[in-house]
């Protein structure tokens, strides 16, 4: 734990430094450099890019088709989804990242307790401005993607308002170091007849030191060890958890606080010339205000990577997975494994038409209950996907 406070308080100086350092370089380019900015930066910037703009993006649409089943709930929905990724440079160290969104089903769906909510929904899954004062610095702030956790067991990849700043120790094509810091506003959304009083602001803090490493084409991988925490929960967040796996013994109260650690591993081996890589994965997580038996998971995954000669990829795919009552909030974690207090298995297998640029996806989650629950019972998941890859713009 003193360790622990001890680096959260070096992450907050260190983005209290970026803020201060670079304000001062962000004057002195736009005081200093603004006539060389004009007759050569946007030159280099279009050199670099590749591009005649500053401009770039990339999108993708495709179908879907998913089964859900327990004794409680089911689903069975089918729908189309889209989405972009749009990047507009304003200057050389300021630029605005937005990834919108839009999804359409169409099915039918029955939950006891409102686990399943309506399919069609438009939305951004990041809008932010992301600034680069430094080589080795940079910040992004708006609404932020929480794939930066890595971890769904602790967060799945939604967006919190926030800002979020890294620090490269080192920064080499085949090794990276940085410290990350984040805080956020876990988002939420209260009807009047849901809520007791008015409740303070919730935040979500996170602190993560990182390293990666590129020694090959091929071979690559990356380590991670995060601090997280999660302050003044609203009550609707807790009375929906209370049915997804989470200890709420009063409907309004989470029993133990979040705060904890999240680590993962992951790596990308060849196994055999062009053909063959497998893909290893395994993410940690504890929550430290919860007693053992509530307050650990662990995902731990399997992917090979089967090259043809006729461009196209097979991906098989294993993941075996554990997430304890209380090892995080159930409202934020993953609706795929079934939330908190389950294990189980996924097995999937992905085929890549690298040729015409699209890509099926099947997947298959068998999710047991680790303690029994009157709200949740043994699920069975299939999806089907059909989408196509990146396509630039």
């Amino acid at each position: 734990m003193f360790f622990w406070i001890h680096f959260r308080n070096i992450a907050i100086l260190l983005m209290f430094l970026c803020l201060m350092t670079g304000s001062d370089v962000f004057a002195k380019t736009i005081k200093g450099t603004d006539k060389k900015y004009n007759k050569t930066s946007k030159r280099e910037i279009r050199k670099r890019k590749g591009a005649k703009s500053n401009f770039s993006g990339e999108w993708k649409f495709g179908l879907g088709s998913g089964y859900v089943s327990d004794e409680i709930n089911k689903q069975n929905i089918s729908g189309i989804f889209g989405s972009a990724k749009i990047n507009y440079g304003l200057h050389p160290a300021f630029a605005i990242n937005l990834e919108p969104f839009v999804g359409l089903n169409s099915g039918q769906a029955q939950s006891l307790y409102g686990e399943f909510e309506s399919g069609n929904s438009i939305g951004v899954n990041e809008a932010s401005v992301f600034w680069t004062p430094f080589e080795f610095v940079d910040m992004s702030a708006g609404i932020l993607n929480q794939r930066r956790i890595d971890n769904q067991l602790l967060i799945k990849n939604t967006t919190f308002p926030g800002i979020y700043g890294r620090i490269y120790f080192i920064k080499h094509k085949d090794f990276t170091s940085n410290v990350e810091a984040e805080g956020a506003i876990p988002t939420s959304y209260t009807m009047n007849s849901q809520a007791r009083e008015l409740e303070k602001t919730p935040v979500f803090y996170a602190q993560t030191l990182r390293f990666g490493f590129r020694p090959g084409k091929r071979l690559n991988g990356e380590l991670w060890l995060t601090h997280f925490t999660f302050e003044n929960l609203p009550s609707t967040v807790a009375k929906k958890s209370n049915t997804l796996g989470n200890t709420v013994t009063n409907n309004y109260d989470f029993d133990y606080k979040f705060d904890g650690i999240s680590a993962g591993a992951k790596t990308t081996i060849p196994l055999y010339d062009d053909i063959l890589d497998i893909n290893l994965g395994a993410r940690l997580l504890k929550n430290n205000k919860a007693p053992e038996g509530l307050n650990a998971g662990h995902e731990l995954s399997v992917e090979l990577k089967i090259s043809t000669m006729y461009e196209i990829d097979l991906r098989p795919r294993i993941s075996l997975f554990r997430n304890e009552p209380d090892a995080s909030p159930a409202y934020y974690n993953s609706s795929e494994y079934g939330n908190s207090n389950r294990h189980g298995y996924a097995y999937g297998i992905g085929v890549v038409f690298n040729r015409w640029n699209f890509k099926l996806n099947g997947k298959y989650i068998d999710s047991h209950l680790i303690y029994r629950d009157p709200f949740q019972a043994h699920r069975r998941t299939i999806k089907l996907t059909l989408e196509t890859l990146d396509v630039r713009f």
